[in-house]
């Protein structure tokens, strides 16, 4: 008679302990990361969402050497919902229904410089009224301003791969 008693107790625990297990909500711990011209940083120091607009602008500063204090930017600018796919640079596909801006404002040599969206894509894997997370890579461009120099400035390139992000607001 135990026996009979104890197996369905068992089995309601167990079921029980793995649907605890499996109903995490949140898979994604938030904050952003990158190699950033082949050196791992992440961006989670102040990080900063404004949705006014329609859009979604995320900004947030380095915490890790080397580019610690630079700002990551990300614009993600939907036609209506934001949804998951793929969002192409919005200076190279105008017309397209979905459209993101990549920049990053770091120190070179001294200089401040701005590297604007140029040759970059960010990938919405997961959207709601409150969160999104994706990843993005490409290329931005800037000028290195030399203190001691007239223009034409230095060219120099942001290489961005293996970025991924999670924020919520």
């Amino acid at each position: 008679m135990k026996k009979i008693i104890l197996y369905p107790l068992i089995a309601v625990l167990v079921l029980t302990a793995c649907s605890k297990s499996n109903s995490k909500t949140d898979p994604v711990a938030p904050g952003i990361s990158a190699m950033l011209n082949g050196k791992y940083v992440t961006f989670n120091d102040g990080i900063y969402i404004d949705t006014s607009g329609g859009e979604i602008f995320v900004t947030a500063s380095c915490d890790s050497a080397p580019y610690r204090g630079s700002i990551i930017e990300i614009l993600l600018a939907p036609t209506g919902k934001l949804k998951p796919g793929l969002y192409p640079n919005g200076s190279l596909n105008p017309l397209a229904p979905y459209t993101s801006e990549l920049g990053i404002s770091t120190t070179i040599d001294y200089s401040q410089v701005l590297f604007g969206s140029y040759n970059d894509s960010v990938i919405v894997n997961t959207a709601t009224d409150s969160t999104v997370t994706g990843t993005f890579f490409g290329d931005d461009h800037g000028q290195v301003i030399d203190q001691n120099n007239q223009p034409p400035y230095r060219d120099s390139t942001a290489k961005f791969t293996n970025g991924k992000f999670s924020v919520k607001w």
